[in-house]
């Protein structure tokens, strides 16, 4: 009677572990698919970011050659100032401002979130 007890004990002991083997098994598998999710989520996010990171060196060597532009209406501008009479800068001027503007606006469109 004990022996049969015993081992009636021992295959429900087995049974349990065996389901909870199985159910271990299963959570396994189930973050193993998660992970593999998530790596690839990361991948992804990953090349965003590089993409990003581009635009954003293209911004600045855009925003750098605006800057070498500007400096360089602004020395024309100068030097137009300095060379003439008062009255011969208006249309001068009014050409170098409207070579300016569309470069900053440029620049402006492609800075806009």
């Amino acid at each position: 009677d004990d022996t049969r007890k015993a081992l009636a004990l021992e295959a429900a002991r087995r049974q349990r572990a065996e389901e909870s083997d199985q159910a271990n098994r299963a959570d396994c598998q189930r973050l193993t698919g998660e992970l593999k999710s998530l790596q690839l989520r990361f991948q992804e996010l990953d090349i965003k970011c590089l993409e990003v990171e581009a635009k954003n060196q293209n911004l600045v060597s855009e925003m750098i050659a605006q800057k070498a532009n500007t400096a360089e209406l602004i020395n024309g501008m100068n030097s137009l100032v300095q060379s003439k009479a008062p009255g011969e800068l208006s249309d001068e001027l009014h050409d170098l401002m409207s070579k300016l503007t569309p470069q900053s606006s440029s620049l402006e469109a492609k800075t806009a979130p």
